[in-house]
């Protein structure tokens, strides 16, 4: 009789939809219907002027970065939802902040936006990582999932980051040149192979001496040294900010079609983020 009554809760607590860890697989919660949409979602939804399937969408990523802990962590989330720059410049964290500035040329649309490969185009986030959220020099990521493109028009082709020397550097390419990728997390840099220029990556400051690097939740690479500090300009995406200006050799014209940055990650959250993201890809057709 226990042994059958434990089956069943254990039957019940899968078929709710609840997150479950495990050693190898995370399972997103499912969100249930009724009570309407969550404050935050809500705020975005209003902001953005979306509705149908992408406003339900966007209340699901939302209530699922809660209940996996991730929300809380991360200072800005650009889900790229809609298909003009007028609804994927808002910040889903806080609308009211960091809403994307688009320069250059972008081609907006259901699958993200695309930046011209022109060496001028690139989005302001407006986010300072030395003052502008909760990032500390032993507690920070960045994250990017690129979507389209290959080599870029610059020679160094970083998709997203903030860059005041080697000491002060917060940025990632998927492609540099040839088929490497790098990432500097202040001051921890590593090289990895990505020969397709695509897919989501977290580059994670894990403590003051080491950064590592995942892909679609899975650590790729990792650097042991001493970190820097956080740099005083604003991050771009599509491109880099070089001591406060674009990086001119480092347009990608890779497509992008979400981002975030916040506090450091668990290796759970990652994977958690990772699931979550592909669930929000698949309601809104990606």
């Amino acid at each position: 009789m226990i042994r059958l009554f434990a089956i069943l809760l254990l039957c019940s607590i899968q078929a709710s939809g609840q997150i479950i860890n495990g050693s190898s697989a995370y399972r997103v919660a499912a969100v249930s219907g009724g009570g309407g949409n969550d404050a935050d979602a809500q705020k975005f939804i209003d902001s953005t002027g979306i509705s149908g399937s992408e406003a339900t969408a966007i209340n699901t990523l939302v209530v699922q970065l809660k209940d996996s802990s991730v929300w809380s962590k991360l200072d800005f989330i650009y889900p790229f939802v809609g298909s003009t720059a007028a609804t994927q410049k808002w910040n889903l964290k806080d609308p009211a902040a960091f809403k994307l500035t688009f320069n250059g040329t972008w081609t907006h649309s259901s699958s993200g936006a695309d930046p011209a490969a022109n060496n001028s185009s690139y989005a302001n986030t407006g986010y300072t990582p030395s003052s502008s959220g909760n990032m500390t020099t032993s507690s920070c990521h960045i994250s990017i999932d690129v979507v389209e493109g290959s080599g870029g028009a610059g020679s160094s082709n970083w998709d997203m980051g903030a860059y005041n020397g080697e000491s002060q550097a917060l940025i990632f390419s998927t492609l540099v040149s040839g088929s490497v990728g790098q990432f500097y997390n202040l001051k921890n840099n590593a090289s990895f192979s990505n020969s397709f220029a695509i897919g989501y990556f977290i580059s994670n400051l894990e403590t003051s001496t080491n950064s590592k690097l995942y892909q679609y939740g899975t650590q790729v690479n990792q650097n042991t040294s001493a970190a820097g500090s956080l740099p005083t300009h604003p991050i771009y995406l599509g491109s880099m900010n070089f001591s406060g200006s674009n990086f001119t050799n480092s347009a990608t014209g890779r497509k992008i079609d979400f981002a975030t940055a916040g506090q450091t990650l668990t290796s759970t959250e990652i994977r958690a983020l990772n699931n979550i993201l592909s669930t929000y890809k698949t309601a809104i057709g990606r």
